[in-house]
């Protein structure tokens, strides 16, 4: 009986666990030297209101472990480290992460494919994310299980 569950509270919750999980244990991941190779201003940050005019930063950098070469794209663990005005994020790319700027990025001992730039950081936007996750979980395993209840007593009944 009943229908299919939502799936969606539990995929976001899988990647926030991701996310807390290399945001705590990066402050422990050996670092190496990296080359900002792109960096961009792009509207629209994740969890803000679609009506709202933000942006964020995108990078690319390369960095080299044990002579392989890797690339990697995040500043900090979680969706978006900075949202702005595009002039904000504008002046916050130009500042820190220039074309060119060597800069130094922490990687996974595990999987060196997984790297980030700020390590230990947890972004906001993700932490109030976090909170609607839950409630919005919590709210859907409430409805889930209302209606289960609903159908079960329906159906007993009607066996009578």
């Amino acid at each position: 009986m009943g229908g299919p569950r939502p799936r969606l509270p539990l995929i976001l919750l899988t990647l926030f666990v991701s996310n807390v999980r290399d945001a705590l244990s990066s402050r422990a991941w050996p670092s190496v030297r990296a080359r900002i190779d792109e960096a961009h201003v792009f509207r629209g940050c994740i969890g803000m209101p679609r009506f709202s005019t933000s942006y964020h930063p995108r990078l690319r950098y390369s960095y080299s472990v044990a002579g392989q070469v890797y690339q990697g794209d995040r500043i900090s663990a979680g969706t978006a480290y900075m949202c702005g005005s595009q002039a904000e994020v504008q002046h916050f790319v130009a500042r820190n992460y220039p074309v060119g700027r060597t800069v130094t990025a922490f990687y996974d001992p595990n999987d060196p494919s997984n790297s980030l730039l700020k390590p230990g950081v947890f972004d906001p936007v993700s932490i109030i994310m976090a909170g609607v996750l839950v409630v919005g979980a919590g709210y859907t395993a409430h409805r889930s299980h209302a209606s289960w209840r609903a159908a079960r007593y329906k159906r007993l009944n009607s066996s009578r």
